[in-house]
Parts: structure tokens; C-alpha cells; sequence
């Protein structure tokens, strides 16, 4: 599975930008957030969802950028493969796991706890993994005290893990 990069969704630039030192060692984290996505399934959706998602961070929490390297949209509606959304990157620190920043990444999956992780949505998070610098995949859970990220796509977490150790041919910006 290829997956396309949605760079430019309309964001707002950045406050602030800190180098990542990102390599073999990094971890890339797991997120979901919280929210199911639902009404995300007409064209122009998902870019407003992404915007919403920096408003909140930046605005409500007071941070740079928005939280994550990557969102991850579910498909849905008219969008027939999910939808990778280029956050912060893998050259910029998160804000995604206090304390467990500098030097790692995330992606976060557009879910809730309850919601099945779709084959689509799975393969495309192995597909980051395999693209990605780090050799290791958690959960949020596994640094911070929260149910992130919930029961079902945590379940996913070693397979994924598996995958981010499979050999790399590039990175994702």
C-alpha cells in the first residue's frame, strides 16, 4: 500500500519550531483522538477537521503546532483509503507524550477507544511505521497515565512494532 501525504490542508504556520533529533533509537507513538470522526466524509471535511485539530492545540493549549508528526483519517464517506495529514513531521518535537517528546514521533488515528481500527487505516499506520526513522512503536499508555490509545487500536501496537523494524527505503518528510 502506498499512501499519499496530505501536506498542505490549509494550516496555520507554526509558533515555533524545535529541531527533533530523530533516529534508530526513537520511538514513534500512538495516539487516537477521541473523537470517531464521524460527519468526516465530505470532500473539504477532513481539512477543516485538521484545522480544528491545530486551533485547539494552539489556541486552547497554548502550544507551537499542532501536537503530532501525522493525523490519521479513517476512511469514510466518498474517501475510499484513509487520509495521512502531514502535522509537524518528523523534523519538528511533538507535543504528544509530556516527557517523552524530544526525540520521538507520533501519529495519531482520527478514533475514539471503542472504535475498530479498519484494515486500511492499520495498513497505512504499518506503512508509516515502515517510513518512519524509529524502530519502535508504543502507545501513549505506555509513558503517560491515559487510556490513549484506547483498547482496540492499542491491540495493534505489536504488529506495528514489527513493522517499524522491517528495513526502510525513505523517510516521510
Amino acid at each position: 500500500m502506498i499512501v499519499k501525504v496530505i501536506k498542505n490542508w490549509g494550516q496555520r504556520s507554526p509558533k515555533c519550531i524545535t529541531d527533533n533529533p530523530v533516529g534508530p533509537n526513537s520511538t514513534l507513538f500512538v495516539h487516537y483522538s477521541d473523537s470517531d470522526g464521524s460527519g468526516i466524509d465530505k470532500k473539504g471535511e477532513p481539512r477543516a477537521a485538521m484545522r480544528n485539530i491545530q486551533n485547539f492545540h494552539m489556541d486552547g493549549r497554548g502550544w507551537c503546532d499542532i501536537a503530532y508528526s501525522y493525523v490519521l483519517i479513517q476512511q469514510g464517506g466518498i474517501f475510499k483509503r484513509p487520509l495521512l495529514f502531514l502535522g509537524r513531521g518528523f523534523h519538528a518535537v511533538p507535543a504528544s507524550q509530556e516527557g517523552f517528546n524530544t526525540g520521538n514521533v507520533s501519529v495519531c488515528v482520527v478514533a475514539d477507544g471503542n472504535d475498530r481500527i479498519k484494515r486500511s487505516t492499520y495498513k497505512a499506520l504499518a506503512w508509516v511505521a515502515r517510513h518512519c526513522p524509529a524502530e519502535t512503536v508504543k502507545g501513549h499508555r505506555d509513558v503517560n497515565s491515559t487510556s490513549c490509545p484506547g483498547t482496540y487500536l492499542y491491540s495493534k501496537v505489536p504488529n506495528l512494532n514489527k513493522a517499524a523494524k522491517r528495513r526502510k527505503w525513505r523517510f516521510l518528510p
